[in-house]
């Protein structure tokens, strides 16, 4: 028994020194029995293992402080925290928003390319081909919307990349929309109405407006005739030549054409002078007398082969040649027409008449040719440019002339000057230049319809010689817009009494007082505390 007791008071000493799990005995002696009496072994085993962990001596052994504890274990759980189980089995999936039928649908079977293009259509091929009013472009429209060939619109392209046609390589193109494209043809000097235009194969393919875009294909080569436009241009032969000259005049006299419009940006391709003289009777027919008529008949036909055979747009009479009509044949008057013809087919011809003068009067022309259309609401400038003669040697520092205009109102073009109404300056006119070569009204000074001619006259002071030249300005028909009105005034500000307003309060003096209470009151619930 002391025996036993001896191991039983090692034990209580140091129950934990040398303690092993494979160390611990089977079976407890005599003085363990006594100490462990209300336990079996598995009890003991396991309160020796807690004083051990407890009291810090095995901490060597993790798989002793495996079965440490801190604290003492909760009460367990007097009812389940997890749901009943579903009685039974939903018997269909919900029907909600994201999942609208009860049954799962069988996914869409993807259309094929040949039934995409069937339903879509070709790519687009060259519906037409038209030259623009100027003519100095083309419209070309296809019959389907296209990509546009990866460009944007109104981007400039060499036309050869998409169109094929006469001179195209001189041409640049650009997309108008998805169904148009325009050139510009004015450099294309071969390219006339008539000409094929073609879209060049595998350039271009349909505008893609759906999901499956991966089933277009580029276009076949297509091909129509460029058309003129419609209705055709107009041609407008425009001289500016004087109305008289003095025959005395170095240099003769010289009718220049080249502000002529129409011609669509390109040289004409029929441009022919064609002149003739006249004069009093009783002049010809004393140079008949005198045998002097076929000489002078002999200088007109002259002058009217080389103007047949000139193809340039002025034309020059030299001054034996006017002499010659004057003094030999009677005549008085040159008769020049130019019948212009522009490559889209349309043509017009012009007359212009020359008085020949024996007198030494100044030269005056009208800038611009001698006809000219207005419209109601723009301004009207007329340029007229004189010089005073130089037949008696004189430099032109010293040719200046004066200037002085005239305004007359037509009932139609053709009148005769007796039935001009002149109209009074400063009254029914009023001449806004500052340089007296120059005629301009203000906008809205003309009439609609109207027709009316602006008169220029220049004098030589020195020998009191004066010239004349007129332009016929034809107003555009049309209502007359009315100027804009003048803008109402705003009305005044009603006057109001001053008063006196409130200020607003300061939030900041809001947030010092809401500062302050809570202070006190935090105050005085610590002092409650205190002596509680």
């Amino acid at each position: 028994r002391a025996s036993s007791f001896s191991k039983f008071a090692a034990v209580r000493q140091s129950p934990c020194v040398g303690l092993k799990a494979s160390a611990l005995p089977r079976r407890l002696d005599a003085a363990t029995a006594i100490f462990f009496a209300p336990m079996r072994l598995p009890h003991a085993v396991l309160l020796a293992t807690m004083h051990c962990a407890y009291a810090g001596h095995n901490d060597q052994h993790g798989w002793m402080d495996a079965l440490s504890t801190s604290g003492p274990t909760i009460l367990p759980t007097a009812q389940p925290t997890t749901p009943k189980p579903t009685p039974k089995p939903t018997p269909a999936p919900s029907v909600t928003p994201g999942n609208p039928t009860a049954m799962p649908v069988p996914a869409p079977t993807l259309e094929s390319c040949e039934k995409v293009r069937e339903r879509t259509g070709p790519p687009p091929n060259v519906l037409s081909a038209r030259f623009t009013s100027t003519g100095e472009n083309i419209l070309v429209d296809l019959d389907a919307a296209s990509d546009m060939a990866g460009k944007l619109a109104g981007e400039n392209f060499p036309c050869a990349e998409l169109l094929d046609f006469a001179d195209v390589d001189t041409a640049a193109c650009s997309w108008v929309g998805a169904t148009q494209i325009s050139a510009e043809v004015n450099n294309a000097l071969n390219f006339v109405p008539g000409e094929t235009v073609t879209l060049r194969a595998e350039t271009t393919m349909l505008a893609c407006d759906d999901d499956r875009c991966d089933c277009r294909v580029l276009n076949y080569a297509s091909s129509v005739p460029v058309d003129p436009p419609n209705p055709l241009p107009d041609v407008q032969p425009v001289f500016q030549a004087p109305d008289a000259i003095a025959l005395c005049e170095e240099g003769g006299l010289t009718v220049d054409a080249s502000p002529s419009t129409g011609s669509g940006g390109r040289d004409w391709t029929r441009l022919v002078w064609s002149m003739n003289a006249t004069g009093p009777p009783e002049w010809r027919a004393e140079a008949k007398v005198n045998g002097s008529w076929a000489n002078a008949t002999e200088v007109l036909e002259s002058m009217r082969h080389r103007a047949a055979t000139d193809l340039s747009s002025e034309f020059t009479a030299e001054t034996t040649e006017l002499q010659a009509l004057v003094t030999l044949g009677g005549f008085d008057t040159l008769v020049l027409s130019l019948e212009l013809e522009n490559f889209l087919g349309s043509t017009k011809t012009e007359s212009v008449e020359v008085a020949l003068s024996t007198k030494a009067i100044p030269s005056v022309l009208i800038v611009g040719g001698a006809k000219r259309t207005a419209s109601v609401g723009d301004a009207l400038t007329v340029e007229a440019s004189g010089l005073a003669s130089g037949c008696d040697g004189r430099s032109l520092a010293q040719r200046a002339v004066d200037y002085a205009w005239y305004f007359y109102r037509l009932d139609g073009v053709d009148d005769p000057e007796e039935a001009w109404t002149q109209l009074a300056e400063g009254g029914e006119f009023v001449n806004v230049a500052a340089d007296a070569r120059y005629f301009q009204l203000d906008p809205f000074s003309l009439d609609p319809g109207a027709t009316y001619v602006a008169r220029a006259e220049v004098t030589d002071t020195k020998y009191d010689l004066s010239n004349t030249a007129d332009v016929y300005i034809t107003v555009a028909d049309g209502s007359s817009p009315s100027p804009a009105p003048a803008p109402t005034p705003a009305p005044a500000p009603t006057p109001t009494t001053a008063r006196a307003q409130t200020p607003a309060p300061s939030t900041g003096a809001f947030e010092s007082d809401s500062a302050a209470r809570a202070g006190r009151t935090f105050f005085l619930a610590l002092l409650v505390a205190m002596v509680l």
